[in-house]
């Protein structure tokens, strides 16, 4: 019975340290799956660009895009570009959308990292990879996506 106390002291002490490695893989599985999301999103509303033959930007690109958004995902921009060749262009498609952090990961991870830029769609956060956190409180992870696709022969 000596060791009790030291036991319940010894796991008052790790506790925090097991809920943040916790919270930390349920974000990163969490911010996978908005990954996956967003890309997908990204190359459906190409995909529907080149569908219906629609070289600007009218609204229905967008409405694509928030119908594939879940998860807590939150739209952010969505904008469409076509380079210059007329015959059959390329279109390109810059989704971007933001995913609330998890009280403890978001600063956590802003204390962490060092880098800041950000990406096309957050310019100034601190960016690791295709994400970039926004902060401080309420801390944000911005996920950028972008997919080209070749538009229809239109002779016009």
């Amino acid at each position: 019975m000596e060791h009790s106390g030291q036991t319940f002291v010894e796991s008052v002490l790790v506790m925090p340290l097991f809920l943040l490695m916790v919270f930390l893989l349920l974000q990163v599985g969490h911010l996978g799956m908005a990954m996956a999301i967003v890309h997908y999103g990204a190359s459906s509303a190409a995909h529907q660009a080149v569908v219906d033959n629609q070289r600007s930007d009218d609204g229905a690109l967008q409405n694509k895009f928030r119908g594939l958004l879940g998860i807590g995902l939150q739209y952010m921009n969505l904008t469409s570009k076509l380079d210059d060749d007329a015959v059959a262009p390329n279109i390109t498609v810059t989704a971007c959308a933001e995913l609330p952090a998890y009280p403890f990961v978001g600063p956590f991870l802003w204390k962490a990292l060092s880098k800041s830029g950000g990406n096309d769609c957050s310019p100034g956060a601190k960016d690791f990879g295709p994400v970039a956190l926004q902060g401080p409180s309420p801390y944000k992870f911005i996920l950028e996506s972008k997919a080209m696709a070749r538009m229809n022969y239109n002779p016009n």
